[in-house]
């Protein structure tokens, strides 16, 4: 009966601390795609995506001339020159496909080169504002399973706006 009472009187005294308490949250993905070191990120990485890309479709271009050249020698030619020249295309064209992967590993790792140095700063900044604001608990918008809060405070702008005056 007394630890009932004493939980009873724990609770009944700890339950208006539980209505102060302030979230925050905020969205990386937009404070990625908006401060200015992001942007500039974002442009290198596109940049040399669409070159690599370009690189690969012209390279596809030329072993599909190829190929339509060989669908209109294989006719004329000896069983040989078929299947060595089969293979030939076989091999570019896995070759290709080889590069393109190298190149998706490559995009991948410059993207979190790039980007992890924004994130500290942008992590560092949460933190001061989070506590500037009064915040206790700030959550990521797209990584977090809450569904709904009552009073979330948004502060993907101030960290955004900090981000951009502090980090130019």
């Amino acid at each position: 009966m007394k630890k009932l009472v004493c939980l009873i009187l724990f609770c009944a005294f700890s339950l208006p601390s539980f209505a102060a308490v302030i979230i925050g949250k905020i969205d990386i993905q937009q404070i990625m795609a908006t401060v200015n070191q992001g942007k500039k990120a974002n442009d290198k990485l596109q940049a040399q995506f669409k070159k690599w890309e370009d690189e690969l479709k012209k390279e596809e271009g030329e072993l599909k001339k190829e190929k339509d050249n060989f669908d209109k020698q294989k006719l004329l030619k000896d069983q040989k020159w078929i299947q060595t020249k089969q293979e030939e295309l076989q091999q570019k064209f896995v070759a290709i496909q080889q590069k393109t992967q190298n190149y998706q590993m490559q995009i991948q790792k410059m993207e979190m080169d790039e980007k992890k140095p924004i994130l500290e700063k942008i992590r560092a900044i949460v933190s001061e504002i989070s506590e500037k604001e009064k915040v206790d608990l700030t959550v990521e918008v797209s990584a977090s399973p809450i569904l709904y809060a009552k009073d979330v405070m948004d502060l993907t702008t101030k960290v955004i706006e900090y981000y951009n005056s502090k980090h130019k």
